[in-house]
């Protein structure tokens, strides 16, 4: 009499996390972060297609309602950043400039009087000084000259050309150099931003023609391309939100403004959550190191 072979365990079915992948640029973030900001542009929507039914239900509600509603989801990043198991300079920066943008959009929420959006624009201001330079903290000397680097700088300026003229002279004389200062600030993130990228994508060209590359380094930042997205939605979120209020109003402008800044903010976090990846030339991606 055989006995029947005893047939190997199933291997357990792995449940995938409740995740959403930003475009294959950064790494999944929770879902939960995604349905928070849903929550609030769903809101903010409601509120601007139906003003007459919505805004006076808005303004019986308690006054750090709305405030929290918007902010939470940067904190939900602030600590998914966070959660991060080995930190360095750019996570850091990273964090720390989603810290003072949850300040800023607190003041900007509450915004009793103008104070408040002085506020909020020195918060952001402060946010984008971090951003910067957790960008730099990562970068290397290539990215600060050549051809890339120069191509990133001349993109920045022009994107400062062409924004600034539509709202600039309508911005009151005593807010006006406030508001100078935080657009410098702002494209430097995006030139540094955007020189990380490029240099980068020529690099991986470069290695995949077995060529030496220009950069010191021997890795890939897989981090980059959201990092430039995330700069480059900024710039339109706050362009979109200075027209708003310095020269023309428009409709569903805060729906807009607020879908641009969270996508800025998503990318700009999943990159800090990103590893760099050691390459050799010629060769797909290998072991993900943090350097």
């Amino acid at each position: 009499m055989t006995t029947p072979s005893k047939q190997p365990p199933s291997p357990a079915r792995k449940v995938p996390d409740a995740s959403v992948e930003i475009a294959g640029l950064s790494p999944p973030l929770p879902l939960a972060i995604f349905n928070a900001m849903a929550i609030y542009l769903g809101f903010i929507a409601a509120s601007e297609a139906l003003p007459d039914l919505f805004g006076p239900m808005i303004s019986r509600l308690p006054l750090l309602v709305v405030p929290i509603l918007k902010t939470l989801p940067i904190w939900m990043l602030l600590f998914h950043v966070l959660a991060r198991p080995v930190h360095d300079g750019f996570s850091l920066g990273m964090a720390f400039g989603l810290a003072a943008s949850s300040i800023g959009d607190m003041a900007l929420a509450l915004e009793l009087d103008e104070r408040y959006f002085l506020a909020g624009l020195g918060a952001f201001f402060v946010a984008h000084v971090l951003y910067s330079l957790a960008i730099i903290s990562d970068d290397d000397l290539s990215n600060f000259s050549g051809f890339m680097a120069l191509l990133s700088g001349g993109i920045a300026l022009g994107a400062a050309a062409l924004v600034l003229p539509l709202f600039i002279y309508h911005v009151p004389m005593e807010m006006r150099m406030h508001v100078l200062a935080y657009c410098a600030v702002i494209i430097v993130t995006l030139w540094r931003a955007l020189a990380r990228f490029t240099t980068d994508l020529s690099d991986a060209q470069y290695r995949a023609a077995g060529k030496p590359t220009k950069a010191t380094s021997s890795y890939v930042r897989r981090g980059s391309a959201a990092t430039a997205l995330g700069a480059a939605f900024f710039v339109l979120s706050d362009s979109l939100l200075a027209y708003n209020r310095f020269a023309q109003p428009f409709r569903f402008s805060h729906f807009l403004v607020m879908l641009t800044y969270y996508s800025a903010q998503a990318l700009l976090a999943g990159s800090a959550r990103a590893d760099n990846y050691r390459i050799a030339p010629g060769a797909q991606v290998l072991n993900p190191v943090r350097q």
